[in-house]
């Protein structure tokens, strides 16, 4: 039982630091829906396809199919958890923190009363946020990183550039939906 626990505390560990360090693309993210002229019509933040934490590994399936994958070892699987205990506290803090400032700017962009002001505070608000969580996602990212063996880091290389590719066709094809209409 202690095992299973350790094993599914590993993954989700594993998963909040992909995760965490995909919100390094959400600049980018964001960035290229505007190009596409998505704007408010495109994919919610943290949806498939959209910008946010969710990304790559959205469920605890795939969390431990990746896990399976690289075949980690008992012993890293308890170094993976240590690092995760070691940044639960600051990655706890800036989930809500996240959060209140995504819906304060959502409110500041949908008041009946346009203020350019409250919007850019705002949105530099829900910007620090942000570069705090990458920040912390690329530390724990480093952290587990050193502790896989070079073939688990080729492993994991090759598994997010199918990944990515997976994603964009998907966008391929949605975008050919959308042309379709």
């Amino acid at each position: 039982m202690a095992t299973t626990l350790t094993r599914k505390w590993t993954a989700a560990g594993i998963g909040v630091a992909v995760g965490l360090a995909g919100l390094l693309a959400t600049g980018a993210a964001l960035h290229a829906q505007a190009d596409r002229g998505r704007g408010f019509g495109g994919p919610a933040f943290g949806s498939p396809g959209g910008p946010g934490i969710a990304g790559a590994f959205a469920t605890p399936g795939a969390l431990m199919r990746s896990l399976r994958a690289l075949d980690i070892s008992d012993a890293q699987r308890e170094q993976i958890r240590a690092v995760f205990e070691q940044y639960r506290p600051q990655v706890e803090a800036l989930g809500p923190q996240i959060r209140d400032a995504g819906r304060a700017l959502q409110e500041a962009v949908t008041a009946e009363v346009f203020d350019e002001v409250t919007i850019r505070d705002r949105s530099t608000a829900l910007a620090t946020v942000q570069a705090d969580l990458a920040v912390l996602g690329a530390q724990m990212h480093s952290a587990v990183f050193a502790l896989l063996t070079p073939e688990q880091r080729q492993k994991a290389a090759e598994l997010k550039a199918e990944r990515e590719q997976r994603m964009e066709q998907r966008r391929q094809r949605m975008d050919e939906r959308r042309r379709g209409r």
